[in-house]
């Protein structure tokens, strides 16, 4: 099991890239319960809203590094959000956060072949 291997040595990161993407599952992956278990930091890029809010109910109080939906949407996306708002306020020091409405959209081609998940 990965909580089996994560406990046999010593670990910095976990970074899962292996889903689920949509796939409406209700309770944290078997990745992230072992890396929070042995005290492991977490990252994935899940996109799936109920995977991700399970993660959070049961390991909010963990003092364990956890960051989930990293991917593209919402993860780089938000960065790419977060940069143009930073940008902005850069070109135009009078203003403050609070002074910007942001419309922000983009266009993707595709998901890498997953399917129709967009």
């Amino acid at each position: 099991s990965v909580s089996r291997v994560l406990g046999n040595d010593s670990y910095d990161l976990v970074v899962h890239t292996a889903g689920p993407f949509q796939g409406k599952v209700n309770t944290p992956n078997g990745v992230i319960d072992g890396a929070i278990s042995n005290g492991v930091p977490y990252v994935d890029v899940c996109d799936d809203y109920c995977t991700a809010t399970a993660a959070k109910t049961r390991f909010s109080n963990s003092q364990v590094p956890c960051i989930v939906s990293t991917g593209c949407w919402p993860g780089v996306s938000s960065l790419m959000a977060k940069q143009l708002i930073w940008k902005t306020l850069q070109a135009d020091k009078s203003l403050q956060p609070e002074d910007l409405t942001v419309n922000f959209s983009f266009y993707t081609a595709g998901s890498g072949g997953a399917g129709a998940t967009l």
